[in-house]
């Protein structure tokens, strides 16, 4: 039995001709790796801003996902479900995956947590 390697998966492969929107909530305070603590600051309440005006109008979901380049297939993803009722506490769940070549299979897993997340808690609603 032969092991092939898998080969990296473009971007266009995974996500086709579905369009990504994204947030430019810190947009204009440099790089992720490179921002000063007063941008990082800046950018988390940036974000507390953006998700208390918009908390209650309807389901907010964030997700993030990456692989480390240095070890092939080594990569995580995270998923945050804020709940439309204000009362509701926040979901959060992260993984860790071993399998992963590109970082946009991390994102895409991100968003796949992010959706069991937000299924399991519409059917404890639900059942309620």
């Amino acid at each position: 039995m032969e092991i092939e390697k898998e080969g990296k998966v473009s971007d266009s492969v995974i996500l086709d001709d579905i369009p990504v929107h994204l947030l430019p909530l810190a947009a204009d305070l440099g790089g992720s790796s490179t921002r000063t603590l007063e941008q990082k600051a800046e950018g988390r309440k940036r974000a507390e801003c953006f998700v208390e005006e918009h908390r209650g109008q309807s389901v907010m979901i964030f997700t993030d996902g990456s692989v480390n380049d240095e070890y092939s297939g080594v990569g995580s993803c995270a998923a945050i479900v804020i709940p439309l009722e204000t009362f509701t506490k926040v979901k959060k769940r992260s993984e860790v995956f071993s399998v992963l070549a590109h970082s946009t299979e991390a994102e895409v897993c991100g968003i796949a947590v992010a959706l069991d997340l937000a299924i399991q808690f519409s059917t404890r609603q639900e059942l309620d």
